[in-house]
Order: C-alpha cells, then sequence, then structure tokens
C-alpha cells in the first residue's frame, strides 16, 4: 500500500515537475525537495511495526488468572474500579464497578444499584466518595478498608442475599476469605457456603 502510494505521488510530482519547467528552476527545486522529503517518510513508515490490536489485552485465552477465574462458576462481585471483568472471563458480575453512569441509560436499575453498593461495598450511590464523583466508576480504596473488615459470615450474607461465589479483589487486599487463584496483580477469593 505505501509503495503504491509512493508511486502515485511521485508520478503526481513528476508531472508538475515536467509542468513547471517552464516555470524555472526554483520550482524544480521545490519540487525536488518535496518528491525526496515523501520518499523518505514512505521508507520511514515501511519499517514501522505496529503490535496486533487486542496484543495487550489480557483475557482467559492468554493469561492464566483470568483462565482460572473463568473455569468459576456463579456470579462474581469485583473490586474497585476492575472494568471488563465480564468481558475477560465470561462470567457474570454482581456490577461493573468500572461503569456505574451506565445507570443513566435504565434509571429502574438505580434501586438495585444503591442496594448493592450499600450492602456490599458500603457505599451510598446518592453520597459518592469524592474520588467517585463524575468519575462513573467506584475508586479502589473507597471499599478496601469495608471489604478487609467483613468477617466470613458477612461474605456468606452476600453470598445468599446476591448470589455470589468468588470476589475478585487486588493483590495488596487481604480479604477474610480462602484464595482460590492470584496473580502479580490481582487476587480471586471462594466465598464458601
Amino acid at each position: 500500500m505505501w509503495l503504491a502510494t509512493a508511486a502515485l505521488f511521485a508520478a503526481a510530482a513528476w508531472t508538475r515537475w515536467g509542468d513547471s519547467r517552464s516555470r524555472g528552476a526554483g520550482t524544480d527545486v521545490v519540487h525536488a525537495v518535496q518528491i525526496v522529503v515523501l520518499a523518505v517518510v514512505v521508507l520511514m513508515t515501511l519499517h514501522q511495526t505496529q503490535p496486533r490490536s487486542g496484543a495487550h489485552f489480557s483475557d482467559r485465552t492468554n493469561d492464566a488468572f483470568f483462565a482460572d477465574v473463568a473455569a468459576g462458576s456463579g456470579v462474581l462481585v469485583v473490586a474497585g474500579d476492575l472494568h471488563l471483568v465480564q468481558l475477560r472471563t465470561r462470567r457474570p458480575v454482581l456490577v461493573d464497578s468500572g461503569a456505574l453512569d451506565t445507570v443513566m441509560y435504565s434509571l429502574e436499575t438505580g434501586a438495585a444499584m444503591q442496594r448493592i453498593l450499600s450492602e456490599v461495598y458500603g457505599l451510598d450511590l446518592f453520597n459518592p466518595p469524592p474520588d467517585a464523583v463524575g468519575s462513573g466508576r467506584i475508586p479502589p480504596l473507597a471499599h478496601q478498608k469495608t471489604w478487609e473488615g467483613y468477617s466470613p459470615d458477612d461474605w456468606r450474607r452476600i453470598r445468599r442475599t446476591f448470589g455470589v461465589t468468588q470476589v475478585l479483589a487486588y493483590a495488596d487486599w487481604s480479604l477474610q476469605l480462602p484464595l482460590a487463584s492470584q496473580s502479580r496483580r490481582l487476587l480471586l477469593y471462594d466465598i464458601p457456603e
């Protein structure tokens, strides 16, 4: 494609250069410089490589941790602003904590979202933490202490109420739950029955 483009530009420049011969040497130099610059740009871009689209995106097909998460069953509850977990694992999430602004597109979900935020995250949709204002997400630190303070019985209550079976949290969090899997950045916990 680049070679074809370069050939077309060179042909156009050559045609203009031929027409400008009657105008003088100054325009010949300008056209020659234009052709050289175009050739340099084409040569420079020929050697640039772009990684495949999506090659940087970790999911269950190319990441052992997300494969472990995908192998589980039931609904996940995710920490902070972990976004696209459902896409990465093909597991249902209780709420996409990185996309709370979607409530504006379906206002009837507001009551359920308020209940989840209150009972699971210890937050209030109508009085969000300062980090959440205008962001449409749950800030990670907004509920870390809440989750770390939950006893195993609190987690069992959440499991019974909301049907969640596992918790996805950040690696530096310490929840009172059995660890199911871990990566450098994330931890997967089981919620016992």
